[in-house]
């Protein structure tokens, strides 16, 4: 624990600085071709120890579109309000850390996004609507206590939240769900889940607290003659696919203690976004970012979404 937790302290001094920042003007390529039209993804850019980026420049990246270089119009910080789904796993185990890492995020968020806050125990509840009033939101985060519940449908609570997000046409969609290992009752086919993501435009980052389990076959997958293989696959597919996909990132964290920094972590990473607007000829295809630039990484979506 004790490396996890010195792995990310670099970038939790440099990173929760550099997000209350105002970084440098709008970044336009001095050459861009013509193009059908342009699109924006925003995207997570980091030092190789964690640290914020705060000067990267277009000819830093490479963007590709069906394998084909696409040209990089505009890079700026990204301004845009973000929209939070808060997907929280209530069954009881380490609780009292998801509840502090969750204000932690709120807070580290304050004035950059709106959250709504759904419990996936046993079944899924809407405890607050998307707001920025911190006077609902800690209070509503303080009042998070075990249900009790056994399982949990947190499949069915992402296509929810990703459904949602479409309905409201959100620019700056972020789901970000903390669960627990164990069974996992919905009911949602894997692809239906990771469509809907898509265009959402979503990015999904999962917390998986706890140590890697195979969980138990429950009620509802007997029935439709699953396998535990087929449910505990399913989540696999989704916890692998979705935060890949969407440019967001999957993390397990084994003791409960290091859930409160890894929140902090996240909201720093999605407080110094860029976004990047880019030509595009078409109705878009896959995509990928790379940059240049040596001790930089990017996380970036695969598709455009929409």
């Amino acid at each position: 624990m004790g490396r996890y937790l010195g792995r990310h302290q670099t970038w939790l001094r440099v990173g929760l600085l550099a997000g209350l920042t105002v970084w440098g003007a709008e970044h336009a390529s001095p050459a861009a071709a013509p193009q059908d039209s342009t699109r924006t993804i925003f995207v997570s850019v980091m030092g190789d120890k964690g640290t914020a980026v705060p000067d990267l420049a277009v000819t830093d990246l490479v963007l590709k579109e069906d394998g084909k270089v696409r040209d990089i119009v505009a890079l700026r910080q990204a301004t845009e309000q973000l929209h939070v789904a808060l997907l929280i796993d209530d069954n009881g185990y380490g609780l009292g850390f998801i509840r502090q890492g969750i204000l932690d995020f709120v807070n580290g968020l304050r004035g950059r996004a709106e959250f709504a806050i759904t419990t996936t125990s046993g079944r899924n509840i809407r405890l607050l609507d998307y707001t920025s009033d911190m006077q609902q939101l800690f209070p509503a985060i303080n009042k998070l206590f075990a249900r009790g519940q056994k399982g949990a449908y947190l499949l069915d609570g992402l296509m929810e939240a990703a459904n949602d997000m479409t309905r409201r046409e959100f620019t700056r969609g972020v789901i970000l769900a903390v669960t627990t290992e164990g069974e996992e009752f919905s009911g949602t086919r894997t692809e239906p889940i990771l469509d809907a993501i898509e265009r959402s435009r979503a990015q999904v980052y999962l917390v998986n607290l706890g140590a890697p389990t195979m969980g138990t076959m429950n009620p509802a997958s007997a029935l439709r003659g699953e396998s535990l293989l087929d449910e505990a696959g399913r989540r696999n597919v989704v916890f692998g696919a979705a935060p890949a996909r969407s440019g967001g990132r999957a993390q397990q964290v084994v003791a409960n203690s290091g859930i409160p920094m890894l929140m902090q972590q996240i909201a720093t990473e999605l407080a110094c976004q860029y976004a990047v607007t880019y030509g595009t000829a078409g109705a878009g295809g896959k995509l990928s970012l790379d940059t240049r630039r040596k001790g930089v990484r990017v996380r970036a979506p695969q598709r455009a979404g929409g």
